[in-house]
């Protein structure tokens, strides 16, 4: 929806952006890597306590399931139940602290594996190692058990990849997924060219492990590009995947000639490598080319310039010339009855026109990017105004403003943000910020961290007209939030309809469920009031109240009694 004006929407407007804008859940293969990712992570660690509970009860094809092969170490069962439990706790929309620790312990570990090769100290890692005892016995039989370089490899890159999750950066992170493949996929190939004397070969149980905890990694990352676009359903998609099945199978069949040119063995593992690493390289190359290709499409067509209609060229000046005022409709604590803060909603009195609509207005300043000047103008007098009210009803209110995804998007908005409020002499604690579900769905995660940064710095984020658009709850779960608005489709027919106090109830539940304050826009009618009131919701905004009003009669309003008792105020 676009910005402030919830109140003026129409039905074939929304229908319109629901059309245009394409959720997730329509892409099969990403939507199935959701699913399966963090099953691959309860997999992995079930896996890595069974080893574990093999060396401890002593039952050997828990460990080494191939009588005479290479055998899981216990620090890699470690740390791959280390990495399966940071990608199921991993988050791409909201960075997770503890996934982020356990990947960075699990790495820890895997470099000082590599550490004790690098300085030839075996000994120290197998003294240090979980069931020393049991890796001494080994030893003394012949049949030496240690955590590889190629497990250590493989786990410290998996870590990376986590850890780059947690920043967001996840085109970084499937660069490192994608370096991580390369020691099963090696030992994969391995086994069926029939190269049985490789160095360092993967244990059965450690490449199942590992591939479990790549497919884990990498599924937390699916719907960001070069990987989305891999996993596209449309035909972009179909063609890609066919570029990668035709490199992978040339790759393959130059693996086998130079298995089979009768070359020497460290010749053929060489080849093989190469191959290997040569495809790695050409995936990466290609998704990142495909990427760049994506990103300067839509930087050339924003570029574009937007029609320059009569009504363009006269809202450009109608800020500087006085045109442009802001109204504010009152938030009421419905448990004590009393105002409690208001929302600022913006208007244009056009002087041959009268009053145009935001529905005409706000579209034309987003598509031509005016809505950043339009929106720091009214920030900056809504901060200002709400600094003003130093005593009285309103000296503690909060000011909720109405923010369009495409500031978000705007370099340096938060700081803007801060230093207006602040520069207004306002707490950053009684501003909130507004902003549709619908509008962060096609988000790129950019906006997601600036509302983030925002209520770090205190101020408040506000759900606005929750329910009109996708009500996906993992997008409400991963939205830096503090407050959830009930549209007020859902108000009007209640109390009295059954299914609509069903729906409210269901939503009033969930957001609590989250540490959110509810409020109920539209309210029109005593029952309603009552009835939200009774189902917990927090505040209430509607003509029951008062109209959208002026800063000085908002602040008379505020000083009357009783609120509810007060009726409608015009």
């Amino acid at each position: 929806m676009p910005w402030m004006q919830w109140r003026w929407i129409t039905r074939e407007r929304a229908e319109s952006v629901r059309r245009h804008v394409r959720q997730p859940s329509t892409e099969p293969w990403i939507r199935a890597s959701f699913i399966w990712a963090p099953r691959a992570a309860v997999c992995a660690v079930i896996l890595g306590l069974a080893v574990l509970a093999g060396y401890a009860f002593g039952f050997e094809p828990l460990w080494r399931p191939v009588p005479d092969g290479p055998a899981t170490h216990p620090m890699t069962a470690v740390t791959v139940i280390l990495i399966g439990l940071s990608a199921l706790l991993a988050r791409p929309r909201r960075p997770s602290n503890v996934s982020a620790l356990l990947a960075v312990l699990a790495g820890s570990i895997a470099a000082a594996r590599l550490v004790t090769i690098a300085l030839g100290r075996d000994d120290v890692f197998q003294l240090w190692s979980p069931f020393s005892h049991t890796l001494s016995v080994a030893d003394l039989n012949g049949e030496r058990i240690s955590m590889g370089l190629r497990a250590s490899v493989m786990i410290v890159l998996l870590a990376v990849a986590l850890c780059l999750i947690w920043a967001r950066r996840p085109f970084a992170s499937q660069i490192f997924v994608i370096l991580a493949a390369y020691p099963p996929i090696f030992t994969m190939i391995g086994y069926a060219y029939g190269i049985v004397d490789l160095r360092g070969v993967l244990s059965l149980t450690t490449l199942t492990a590992g591939l479990l905890c790549i497919a884990a990694v990498l599924g937390r990352t699916t719907h960001r590009a070069p990987l989305r676009s891999l996993l596209a359903a449309d035909s972009s998609g179909q063609i890609f995947r066919f570029q990668l099945f035709v490199l992978v199978g040339i790759c393959f069949i130059l693996g086998l000639i130079a298995t089979r040119s009768g070359f020497e063995v460290p010749a053929k593992i060489l080849s093989v490598g190469a191959a290997i690493i040569v495809l790695a390289i050409i995936l990466v190359l290609a998704n990142a080319a495909h990427r760049s290709q994506q990103l300067e499409r839509l930087r050339s067509h924003k570029r574009k310039p937007a029609a320059r209609s009569p009504l363009l060229l006269e809202l450009e000046r109608a800020a500087e010339l006085g045109q442009m005022f802001l109204l504010y409709q009152p938030q009421v604590n419905l448990a004590a009855g009393r105002p409690i803060g208001a929302e600022v909603l913006m208007r244009w009195r056009h002087p041959i026109r009268g009053l145009i609509s935001p529905t005409e207005f706000i579209p034309l300043a987003e598509s031509s990017g005016l809505i950043h000047g339009l929106g720091l103008w009214a920030l900056e007098e809504a901060c200002g105004q709400a600094a003003r009210w130093r005593s009285g009803a309103m000296s503690k209110a909060k000011i909720a403003v109405n923010v369009s995804p495409i500031q978000l998007r705007q370099p340096g908005f938060a700081d803007a943000v801060r230093q207006i409020a602040l520069g207004a002499g306002l707490n950053l604690n009684r501003l909130i910020l507004e902003i549709t579900e619908s509008a962060m769905v096609p988000s790129n995660g950019d906006g997601l961290l600036v509302l983030a940064q925002l209520r770090e710095s205190g101020v408040r984020i506000a759900i606005d007209d929750f329910g009109t658009g996708y009500s996906s709850l993992s997008y409400l779960r991963d939205l830096p939030s503090d407050d959830l608005k009930i549209d007020q489709s859902f108000v009007r027919d209640v109390p009295g309809d059954p299914r609509a106090e069903a729906i409210a109830r269901a939503i009033v539940a969930v957001g609590k469920s989250l540490g959110h304050q509810i409020l109920a826009e539209g309210i029109e009618t005593r029952e309603q009031a009552e009835f939200l009131k009774s189902i917990g919701c927090d505040k209430g905004q509607g003509y029951l109240f008062a109209h959208p009003m002026r800063a000085d009669e908002l602040e008379a309003w505020a000083e009357a009694a009783s609120v509810i008792d007060s009726g409608p105020t015009r």
